[in-house]
């Protein structure tokens, strides 16, 4: 073969091996790029809220976005209610209940403690708040417990000021009658209702609720009979850390066997103070309360939000401490 065909042959096998060399560099250069972009976008959206995996994800391996804190931010600003600071409770109950004060004992034991049982109190559990202001038990002079209806026009500020005295705040919880004639309140709980729909309606009405401590039932013969609802309801308050209050309209109520699979504080009531609006009737009632304490060295009554039941029971408070039982808020029972 002629020597120039090879030179030229040489020649045009290095001109295509370079041209493969430098095809081969291009899209080592395109990866690398592609690969910086692709951690610039990653970067963004860690910190500017742009979502590139799924949130359960994310939360699974622990990152936050910023875009669900804001929002979560807007939710809470939109329902948390106005908590009272309840830091220092305590110490403003024993200020206006100087007998509750852990560091202030009564100057006269004996004056407490007249005759009786040692030691005997009392849980005075007033129902059906959120109709009226309220004002006849936020200036009695005593530390009932008060269990608020949600969804009603003093429901929130009757919370708050009874949580601002002090005291003990529960939610009054709607729950199904078996009776199905009588009217139901809005938020009511009822067999038919799924866990989650129990949950969802349970942390609704605390909303409206701001300061509330425990449950209690409002009516519910119906559904504190039914297991499932009571396992739900019981379920939704251990994530809250609330006690349940059984006011015990019905027999049949399964409401002990589901807070004890909870790990739910359970509580019920002894007394129904006015299952009659006569004066005479609640006094008596009211003289039962006081002499189950001195028996049983305990009690928890229930009453109403009605003029008669407050005025019976401030003149009842007189009767209380000179037969030695104490009116204590209601987690003192616990």
């Amino acid at each position: 073969m002629h020597p120039g065909k090879n030179i030229i042959r040489l020649w045009g096998n290095a001109i295509v091996g370079r041209r493969k060399r430098h095809k081969s560099a291009n899209w080592k250069a395109i990866i690398i790029l592609a690969l910086l972009i692709t951690s610039y976008a990653y970067f963004r959206a860690n910190y500017e809220g742009i979502r590139l995996i799924p949130k359960e994800k994310s939360e699974r391996i622990g990152q936050i976005r910023p875009s669900d804190s804001k929002r979560d931010s807007l939710i809470k600003q939109r329902k948390r209610p106005d908590l009272p600071d309840i830091k220092n409770i305590k110490e403003r109950a024993g200020k206006r209940f100087p007998f509750l004060a852990p560091d202030r004992p009564p100057k006269d034991k004996k004056s407490l403690h007249p005759a009786g049982r040692a030691g005997a109190i009392a849980a005075i559990v007033i129902d059906d708040f959120g109709y009226s202001d309220g004002r006849p038990f936020l200036e009695m002079d005593a530390p009932l417990t008060f269990a608020v209806l949600p969804g009603l026009p003093h429901s929130r500020s009757i919370a708050l000021q009874a949580a601002r005295q002090g005291r003990e705040v529960l939610l009054h919880l709607p729950m199904e009658p078996e009776n199905g004639s009588l009217a139901f309140e809005e938020n009511t709980i009822k067999t038919s209702m799924t866990g989650r729909e129990i949950e969802a309606r349970i942390k609704e009405a605390l909303v409206d609720v701001p300061g509330a401590i425990g449950v209690n039932n409002h009516m519910g013969s119906k559904a504190t009979a039914d297991a499932d609802t009571m396992a739900a309801v019981m379920r939704a308050l251990s994530k809250r850390d609330f006690f349940f209050l059984d006011s015990l309209t019905t027999s049949n109520s399964t409401a002990a066997s589901a807070a004890a699979g909870a790990g739910v504080a359970y509580l019920q009531r002894d007394i129904f103070l006015d299952g009659s609006n006569d004066s005479g009737y609640i006094t008596g009632q009211l003289r039962k309360v006081i002499d189950l304490a001195r028996d049983k060295g305990k009690a928890i009554a229930i009453g109403h939000d009605r003029p008669n039941t407050a005025s019976a029971l401030e003149s009842a408070l007189s009767d209380f401490a000179a037969a030695g039982v104490r009116i204590v808020p209601l987690s003192a029972l616990l």
